[in-house]
């Protein structure tokens, strides 16, 4: 049983039709500096080298008292409709984290639909083990959704709607 559990993705949805031209959208989500603005879960993040595909940025994070860094690495870059990264290292108060995830990724999707956009937010997190499973599934799946209702709920205010 453990050994499916680990073997399992966690994988997040979350989608909302947003009354903003997804060109504007596309202007809020993809600047690294951006992301704190619309990312609830986000506190700074900066560029560290490149532009779109293989960008590589770092986003800073708090776990309760703790301070988490996360390198990412822009891994699916299509300009107004997709931007996606991997997650690269991951420290907590400057020392490696605990290995909760063998692969982490995020996705944001725009699908536009008339005068507005169908905003995608999606999360893969693969456990690196029995308890990166059970941390997932307990801490960090729920974080993760109420971020990604936030920042939906965020999106849509941009423009009004």
């Amino acid at each position: 049983m453990a050994e499916g559990l680990v073997r399992t993705a966690l994988e997040i949805r979350r989608e909302r039709a947003i009354v903003v031209p997804a060109d504007v959208i596309w202007q809020i989500i993809e600047p690294a500096g951006n992301l704190p603005a619309w990312l609830p879960m986000c506190e700074r993040c900066e560029r560290l080298s490149g532009e779109g595909l293989g960008r590589r940025q770092r986003m800073h994070v708090r776990w309760g008292r703790r301070q988490g860094v996360i390198d990412q690495e822009i891994t699916d870059y299509l300009p107004g409709r997709r931007l996606g990264w991997k997650h690269i290292e991951e420290r907590l108060d400057g020392k490696p984290a605990p290995r909760i995830s063998s692969e982490a990724t995020t996705m944001i999707e725009l699908h536009p639909e008339g005068a507005g956009t169908r905003v995608v937010l999606r999360s893969r997190n693969v456990p690196a083990g029995v308890l990166g499973a059970v941390v997932l599934r307990i801490i960090a799946g729920p974080r993760i959704r109420k971020a990604f209702d936030r920042a939906l709920e965020t999106l849509a205010a941009s423009g009004g709607g």
